[in-house]
């Protein structure tokens, strides 16, 4: 006989792995090998199946990005521009560089010098925010969507290899960076889950209101942040720090 609220809290237990919201994970070893050497997964979230639950929000990402794409081309008011001043306007511009070098580099330095038993996870780390900036980078270039309110918003004018600003829109580098890092961050430290991916939302919100981005740009970010992030971990067979 079928228990259907057994099964249903199961699979809220592999939703809430994919954002790092449990400790039922191990890492067993204190070097640098800890990062190359599979961990032992708690039955309750097989790996595999936490692997396709992250791939099929990657892929519900990608079709919305679709979606407010076709929306955007269409004409539908999705952009909004917000002026911010004075404190609140410093605060935001820290929140939206969240993910970025000195960021990432901070989050680092901070495992390096209080958790010197875990060093090793640092290499993954900085590799998942590396990669999916340089996704989302080589794709700006490869199809240079025009940002909002400039001359051909919203428009793609094809490949340049040359950095320029106005039609570097799609996707955002920022929610990439950003999600890879909480993803990183949240997947060793459970506890702090919470504060990590709040971090990240910050920054993919701020992209939009700010008016650096149309919406499509800001979930495109997202799942190619979330996606490489979920393939690093998988590459290094890691889960969350031992305390």
């Amino acid at each position: 006989m079928t228990k259907p609220a057994a099964s249903l809290g199961f699979r809220f237990d592999i939703l809430y792995s994919c954002f790092g919201f449990d400790s039922d994970f191990e890492f067993r070893h204190s070097d640098f090998s800890a990062a190359l050497t599979p961990i032992s997964f708690s039955p309750k979230t097989p790996y595999l199946s936490r692997l396709m639950t992250s791939a099929i929000l990657v892929a519900g990402l990608a079709v919305l990005c679709a979606v407010l794409m076709v929306l955007e081309s269409r004409g539908l008011k999705t952009t909004l521009k917000l002026s911010f001043k004075g404190d609140v306007k410093r605060e935001s511009r820290w929140l939206a560089q969240y993910g970025q070098a000195v960021c990432t580099a901070v989050a680092a330095a901070v495992i390096w010098q209080l958790d010197r038993v875990h060093r090793g996870a640092i290499v993954p780390l900085i590799l998942a925010v590396v990669v999916a900036t340089a996704v989302a980078t080589l794709i700006k270039r490869l199809v240079s969507r025009v940002r909002p309110d400039r001359e051909n918003a919203g428009k793609f004018l094809g490949p340049h290899w040359s950095h320029a600003n106005f039609r570097e829109s799609f996707p955002s580098s920022h929610s990439a960076s950003a999600v890879a890092l909480s993803f990183m961050l949240a997947l060793y430290y459970p506890a702090g889950a919470l504060t990590f991916w709040s971090l990240a939302i910050a920054c993919a919100a701020l992209r939009y209101l700010l008016d650096a981005h149309w919406p499509s740009d800001v979930v495109g970010g997202v799942a190619i942040g979330y996606g490489i992030a979920a393939l690093t971990a998988k590459a290094f067979a890691l889960g969350a720090l031992s305390q």
